[in-house]
């Protein structure tokens, strides 16, 4: 329980991108603001020969090419996969959901 605990106090910072990373049809995202989200989420992120990233967390595990400035939407969704083997989704976190709307895509 400790564990959840402190992913929630870290994540209410960056709800917004992970509501993002499950978009149906995800644009495009700072890379930046992806690694800190999954950094609040207690992620391992480990770089791999050539242009890899590894992610691991709970013996979940999954890699894909490491995005120089932006993530592409592909990268976007295995990224929404991993997290959704851990359990980590907007509605598991929903009490960060402020109801406001950004960009008309209702993103909180």
């Amino acid at each position: 329980m400790g564990f959840w605990r402190s992913v929630t106090f870290r994540l209410s910072g960056n709800y917004g991108t992970l509501v993002h990373i499950f978009e149906e049809e995800p644009e495009e995202i700072q890379w930046h603001k992806v690694r800190q989200l999954l950094s609040a989420c207690g992620i391992n992120l480990t770089s791999g020969r050539g242009d890899s990233t590894f992610l691991e967390c709970n013996d979940v595990r999954t890699q894909f090419p490491t995005p120089r400035q932006e993530v592409q939407p592909p990268t976007i969704r295995k990224t929404a996969d991993f997290l959704r083997q851990l359990d980590i989704t907007p509605e598991q976190f929903s009490i960060f959901s402020t109801g406001r709307q950004r960009n008309g895509k209702g993103r909180a």
